[in-house]
């Protein structure tokens, strides 16, 4: 998941994310979505990974996660113990991710 990724939520609750709007294939595995009180959860083989939802609206959908990046944990970013709370991680911690992901009005090459 990264700036432009494309979301698509089916009215089955699957949930395929694609690189950006050019991309015909998505690039997740299969996974589950459904919303639990105030949360979105996405569900991938045995894991549920829980968005608060901060905002719905028919245009745009607010979460937040709460949940550290796998890639601030490589090798090359962690050499010593401090480092598992260095400034990104520690904000990470402490304030969460806010993502904002907006209604496209056409989904381009993913039909």
């Amino acid at each position: 998941m990264g700036l432009n990724s494309i979301f698509e939520f089916d009215e089955y609750g699957i949930l395929k994310v694609y690189e950006n709007d050019k991309t015909k294939r998505n690039c997740n595995d299969y996974q589950k979505f459904w919303i639990d009180g105030t949360e979105l959860i996405a569900f991938e083989y045995d894991v549920g990974f829980p968005y608060e939802i901060l905002k719905l609206t028919s245009d745009s959908l607010i979460i937040k996660s709460e949940i550290v990046p796998a890639y601030l944990f490589k090798e090359e970013n962690i050499k010593t113990a401090k480092d598992l709370e260095g400034d990104d991680i520690k904000f990470i911690r402490e304030n969460g991710i806010i993502i904002t992901l907006k209604k496209q009005k056409t989904l381009g090459n993913n039909v």
